[in-house]
């Protein structure tokens, strides 16, 4: 609890994030199987990058900047010199991409090994989300289903529900899963990662 973050970030919730969907929606890569990464049978909008020249995207980035310097500096020291913030980067880059899933599409539980932080912004939420009891089109952080219950007490899950605005955020290292809707709506989001640079480095 200490390190993870959930909460509906205001400058989102400022952007147009219908037309953001339908960009990611007009040129999305197909994953079906692919070894090397924990995305199944859903799409990716890979384009999302300080540089892009749409506009909409742009500004999206600019939010995902926003929301790592919001996570760095409201980072909870605690008593102890615990990694996680003794290693907290001063300079860094935003690595995004945008995740579209169907009925089919799911993440196999999976960590972000080159980050340090990583975050997930929803930009479209499936209407059934809301019926709490299914959990459908939900998030969670926590151990594998196989190895629950968890083996100690401080390897706790959390249960997220996605709604447009919603920004979650987590160290890299806390393993994360979605799962099959089994129904023909949108989950649309941004995964994005703070990556630590050299401080020479170019943005």
């Amino acid at each position: 609890e200490r390190f993870f973050r959930c909460r509906a970030f205001e400058p989102a919730l400022r952007l147009p994030l219908r037309r953001i969907a339908d960009i990611f929606l007009q040129s999305p890569a197909w994953y079906g199987e692919r070894a090397d990464r924990a995305i199944r049978h859903a799409s990716r909008y890979d384009a999302i990058s300080s540089a892009s020249e749409v506009p909409e995207i742009s500004a999206l980035y600019d939010v995902l900047r926003q929301a790592a310097d919001d996570f760095i500096a409201n980072l909870d020291p605690g008593p102890d010199a615990h990694p996680f913030t003794t290693s907290a980067p001063s300079t860094f880059t935003i690595e995004a991409w945008g995740g579209i899933s169907g009925d089919s599409g799911y993440h196999q539980p999976h960590i972000h090994p080159r980050a340090w932080a990583t975050g997930v912004l929803y930009i479209a939420a499936p209407a059934s989300a809301s019926q709490s009891a299914d959990r459908i089109g939900w998030l969670r952080v926590g151990p594998p289903g196989d190895l629950m219950p968890a083996p100690g007490p401080d390897w706790e899950e959390r249960w997220i529900k996605p709604a447009p605005g919603l920004l979650v955020m987590f160290p890299a290292y806390f393993m994360h899963e979605t799962f099959p809707m089994g129904l023909n709506e949108e989950r649309i989001c941004v995964a994005f990662d703070i990556v630590l640079r050299p401080v020479n480095t170019p943005v």
